[in-house]
Formats: C-alpha cells, sequence, structure tokens
C-alpha cells in the first residue's frame, strides 16, 4: 500500500515561476494559443489567433505547467497545460502566474484543481491588494512562500481521477444545456412569428403558404392573430411609486417584499433583494402593487425592458419607480406577453425609443405603447404548452449541473484537504 502521510512543502519546492517574454504581435503570421483571462472566461482555455492580433509582452510557454490567475484570486481562473508541442506556440497574459514544476514526477491535473479549490482562493485573497474586489491581485514571490500539506503522487493520482471524471459529467451536462437552449430559442423563434394551428402544428412559413400570413407593423404575422399595444392589453398599468414615497428608512427585514430591478434582471422573476415595508405602508403603496400573474417590465438597464412573470409562489408585493407593472386582460396570457416582449419584435421598437440616449430609459407611456401579436387565448395555450415542455427538460439539466458541481465542491472539500482519505481505492490500484 502507497504512503497516505501527507508531507507540508512550500509551493516554490514544487514549483518555479516562469518569466519568459514574447512579444506575439513581432511575429505577426505565426499563430499563437493565446492563454488569456477573457479566453479562460470565454471557454476554459486559451484561443488560437495570429501574433498580430496580440498586443503586448506575454510570457512565452516552453514546457508543461500550472497558469494561475493573479487578478481577482477569489475568482479561481486555473489552467494546466499539459502538452505543449515544438510546432506550437503557446502564450499567457502577464496576469497569469506561470508555475513550471521543478520535478518531472507531477500530475499537473491535481495541481489545476488544487488551486482552484475555494479554501486555496480565499488565502490568496488574503494577501492580495487592491482598491476593490475585483481589481486585486497578489504577488507570484507570495504564492511561492505558501506551506501546503501535498499528498503522495499516487493519492494525487486517485483524486485527480475523481475530480477529472466529475469534471467530465459537468462538461457533457453543460454541453446538452447549450444544445437545449439553441434548440429552444429557434423553437421560440418559431411560435412566436408562425404560431400553432388546430392540429397542434407549427405552420407553415409564409415561404410555403404566404396565404397564411398578412403583412402588420410587426411584420408578416398569421392571418388570425390581432395586433395589441401593451395598453390596450392591460387592465391597468403602474409603475413604482416616486421621491418621498417610499424611501430607504422605510425599509425593514420583514413584512410585505419590495420588488427591485435586480430580481426581474434575467427575464425571468428570481428573487435576490431581501428587503421589505411593513403592511401599514404597503397599504399605503397599494396603487403600487404586484400580485401573481402580473406582467413585470423594467423600466432602465442595458436594454431596458427586459420583463417577467410575478409568480403564484410569491405573496403581494410593492414595485419600486423603475418597474412598470402592467396586469393584463382574460385574453392575453401573462406568460405569451412576457415572450413576446423579451423577443426580437418588441426589443426593436425598444431600441427605436431609447436610441441616441446615453443611458437607456422607458416610461409608462412607452411601456404601453409596445405593440404584441396576440393570437386567441386557445392558441396561446397549445404555444405555452410546447414551451413549458422545453423548459421543464431545460430545467432537469439545469438542476443535474448544480448537483453535480455541488457534489465536486464538497469532494474538493474532502479530498484536497485530507478529510476523506482514498485510502480503499489507493488499495484496489496497488
Amino acid at each position: 500500500m502507497p504512503d497516505l502521510d501527507w508531507s507540508e512543502q512550500a509551493i516554490g519546492d514544487i514549483f518555479r515561476i516562469n518569466t519568459a517574454g514574447i512579444l506575439p504581435n513581432t511575429f505577426p503570421k505565426s499563430l499563437f494559443y493565446h492563454h488569456s483571462l477573457p479566453a479562460w472566461d470565454e471557454c476554459g482555455g486559451p484561443v488560437v489567433e495570429p501574433g498580430a492580433f496580440i498586443e503586448s509582452n506575454k510570457t512565452t510557454l516552453k514546457v508543461p505547467c500550472v497558469l494561475v490567475s493573479k487578478l481577482n484570486p477569489r475568482k479561481p481562473r486555473v489552467s494546466a497545460v499539459a502538452n505543449i508541442p515544438e510546432d506550437q506556440n503557446h502564450c499567457a497574459s502577464t496576469e497569469f502566474v506561470c508555475l513550471e514544476p521543478t520535478k518531472n514526477s507531477i500530475h499537473l491535473s491535481f495541481w489545476r484543481h488544487f488551486f482552484s479549490h475555494k479554501q486555496f482562493a480565499n488565502r490568496l485573497d488574503r494577501v492580495a491588494i487592491g482598491s476593490t474586489n475585483s481589481h486585486k491581485r497578489y504577488g507570484p514571490r507570495e504564492l511561492l512562500s505558501f506551506r501546503i500539506d501535498v499528498p503522495s503522487l499516487a493519492e494525487q493520482a486517485v483524486i485527480t481521477e475523481v475530480l477529472d471524471t466529475l469534471d467530465t459529467q459537468i462538461q457533457k451536462t453543460e454541453t446538452v444545456i447549450a444544445k437545449l437552449e439553441k434548440i429552444k430559442e429557434g423553437l421560440l423563434h418559431d411560435l412566436l412569428t408562425r404560431g400553432i394551428d388546430q392540429n397542434g402544428e407549427l405552420r407553415p412559413t409564409p415561404e410555403q403558404a404566404p396565404e397564411l400570413y398578412k403583412e402588420s407593423v410587426l411584420g408578416l404575422t398569421p392571418k388570425e392573430w390581432d395586433i395589441s399595444t401593451l395598453g390596450d392589453s392591460s387592465i391597468s398599468s403602474v409603475i413604482g411609486p416616486f421621491g418621498s414615497d417610499l424611501v430607504a428608512s422605510d425599509y425593514q427585514s420583514e413584512g410585505v417584499p419590495v420588488v427591485f430591478v435586480r430580481d426581474i434582471a434575467g427575464a425571468q422573476y428570481d428573487r435576490v433583494s431581501q428587503v421589505f415595508v411593513s403592511p401599514r405602508k404597503a397599504q399605503a403603496l397599494s396603487a403600487h402593487e404586484v400580485t401573481a400573474d402580473d406582467l413585470l417590465l423594467t423600466k432602465m438597464g442595458l436594454p431596458p425592458c427586459i420583463s417577467a412573470v410575478y409568480p403564484k409562489r410569491e405573496p403581494a408585493g410593492i414595485i419600486t419607480a423603475d418597474i412598470v407593472r402592467l396586469r393584463l386582460k382574460s385574453d392575453v396570457a401573462p406568460e405569451w406577453a412576457h415572450h413576446c416582449v423579451n423577443s426580437e419584435a418588441v426589443k426593436s421598437q425598444v431600441r427605436g425609443i431609447t436610441a441616441g440616449v446615453t443611458r437607456p430609459k422607458v416610461t409608462l407611456k412607452d411601456a404601453r405603447s409596445l405593440r404584441i401579436a396576440v393570437p386567441d387565448i386557445e392558441e396561446q395555450a397549445r404555444i405555452l404548452s410546447i414551451l413549458q415542455r422545453s423548459s421543464s427538460r431545460l430545467e432537469s439539466e439545469s438542476a443535474s449541473l448544480a448537483k453535480l458541481r455541488a457534489q465536486k465542491s464538497g469532494l474538493m472539500d474532502d479530498l484536497l484537504t485530507g478529510r476523506t482519505r482514498v485510502a480503499s481505492l489507493l488499495k484496489g490500484s496497488v
């Protein structure tokens, strides 16, 4: 059985810092694997681009290494560059510390997990300096001075295998979700522009059956559909209270919830605010009340007019001044109006309203003037049923992804600290 005792070592005993520089734009036609923070945030690794496109000095990578971001260490950005063929050019932003192993026998993937662990990230954050959290940086030499408990190579290999397996499952689930989102996006466009006929089928396209469509201010729409403004589709519409009617001193830790723009910024209602007013204050502001199935629109933001339906699970609340609340007529389903407002057909109207404005913002009048297509309520129900099935699959995969990420986080806490040992797995490997 391999030795399971962990040894205390300085990171500088395991790695050295590579500071070799290169100016890629002096090799304008050569292709570089460019390890940058934007590339890491977008795809978790490098992008391939000509040297002409890469400005300023970079670190040149010649041997396998681990890249650890200096910037904002609370958000770990770590890459293990395990293979660098002689015919490839690799360079890294100087925002990464490039750690080269001092020994040949090392599991780079283990160290990718180790440096990504939140416990280690918090340790780096404590020595980082900066005016704000997102601009804090630690000194590379401080990283080398950290003393850590290091498992044996055999145990590193098993830990890596466990965490890599979870990473693979997470990546596969992320790929499924991305595909489902693309499918839903295309389906949503078709449903909002072509609808569902009496047989439960998508109408043919205008090219296939032009006789089924009519010209409208929204372009070609099915002949049976009406075009209506949000104002004409609503029983009532209001914005939140202004000025002294609702101020910070009215807020308290329990009572009637106050709804802010940040609660609907993701095109669905997801309450993140924990602000309330007393029932008495809510009664005084009852004209600004929001209840289940009300349609909410943001008055400002980039872009404004993001909509969400206030869910049935939430108690009645009070909207703030930067929100429009619409209470719809019975012939317009709230979810239908929600999808319409978030569609390109309405986004283009909003862009026309806010064109030339430094801080895009709409008024209540603007929101009421927005036009949407309105099928009869039965067709709306058929369309929403199809969308709900698509959303349910997405929600199921998203829940699986959250579970996998939680499992990985828990395993990292256990395995990378030695709290849980992998002795039984090691026995099976010898």
